[in-house]
């Protein structure tokens, strides 16, 4: 091994010892000066240089090593720590993954657990709902039913799929026999998920369904409401007949709380004893009236269709629910 010295010496006179050789040092004296070469040439083995002369500021010393470095600390070495270096590095990773997977398993469990409460508050809400105004025919308000935003599934989004495997897999001692039950038990929990999400949806979409198609039925009994006032309104002051002075008291009475009226209450307040007095009265002349009274009574069954829809629906998520809880108490023991 060739290196280049350089060195920075103070001329001074003291004792050195040098294993340089004599012929590479050229000294001319002339004129009481000492004149050296620019570079000496020296060899030595223990990685120690010692001078017998003092040597020159300037001057540059080439060195050269007699044997080669041992292969032990030259290539043996290097390799070995280089292996240690990626085997920690690959630990210290095993470990934090390890961490972070038993860290995120449980937070899987903890989302789990904390479903069962909103579970079991979104059944009841729904079956007090269902029995206070579903199965009442004649409840034309609305009350307020409590739908938990929980239960969509969406804040299991943000939690990690492959280290819920993984977790599952290390309660189950990690062994390679049990991957198929850990998939099924995988299989389970992300179906469990995705089933919140569905009912969820399912749900909304009922009572979106529901207002959308009762808000057209009473938009349509109002139009053919309004139709069939101004036709009676006309033939009543056209007319100084008792049929209309009847038909006018009964649709008086039936909208005397207006706008505070009841849709459902009008079959029985309006519409069956004004064709009945219509259909014993004798003349095409009232076929205008007939037809707006059998209209406002589709508008009303309309309404009551609805009602009846709705209950299928929330009957149906109640039952999807209850078998959510069945499932989810299986789900809690794998972790």
């Amino acid at each position: 091994m060739i290196c280049i010295i350089t060195c920075i010496i103070m001329a001074i006179s003291m004792s050195y010892s040098t294993d340089i050789a004599k012929d590479s040092v050229s000294i001319l004296d002339t004129n009481f000066s000492v004149v050296q070469s620019d570079s000496l040439f020296a060899s030595f083995e223990n990685g120690t240089i010692a001078f017998q002369e003092p040597i020159s500021v300037s001057q540059i010393i080439y060195a050269e090593h007699k044997e080669s470095p041992s292969v032990l600390y030259s290539i043996i070495l290097p390799i070995i720590m280089l292996i240690i270096g990626v085997f920690i590095d690959r630990l210290a990773q095993i470990l934090v993954d390890r961490g972070r997977m038993k860290k995120n398993g449980r937070r899987w469990k903890y989302e789990l657990l904390s479903c069962v409460k909103p579970i079991q508050k979104q059944i009841e809400s729904l079956s007090e709902f269902k029995n206070s105004y579903c199965k009442d025919s004649l409840r034309y308000n609305i009350p307020d039913t409590p739908i938990y935003p929980y239960l969509s599934g969406k804040d299991f989004l943000s939690l990690n799929k492959e280290d819920l495997y993984d977790y599952l897999m290390y309660k189950m001692g990690g062994k390679k026999k049990n991957e198929k039950q850990a998939q099924d038990r995988f299989y389970k929990i992300t179906t469990f998920v995705m089933s919140l999400e569905m009912i969820h949806d399912s749900i909304m979409e009922s009572f979106k369904s529901f207002k959308d198609e009762s808000s057209n039925q009473i938009e349509s009994f109002n139009n053919t409401q309004v139709g069939y006032s101004q036709i009676l309104l006309s033939k009543y002051r056209e007319q100084n007949d008792e049929l209309y002075h009847e038909l006018m008291a009964l649709f008086n009475k039936a909208f005397d709380n207006q706008p505070d009226i009841n849709l459902l209450t009008l079959e029985d307040k309006l519409i069956s004893p004004s064709l009945s007095l219509l259909c014993n009265h004798k003349g095409v002349e009232n076929s205008s009236l007939i037809d707006k009274l059998i209209d406002m009574r589709y508008c009303i069954n309309g309404l009551k269709n609805e009602k009846t829809y709705l209950q299928d629906g929330i009957e149906n998520v109640i039952e999807q629910y209850k078998l959510c809880l069945a499932a989810l108490n299986e789900i809690l023991d794998y972790f």
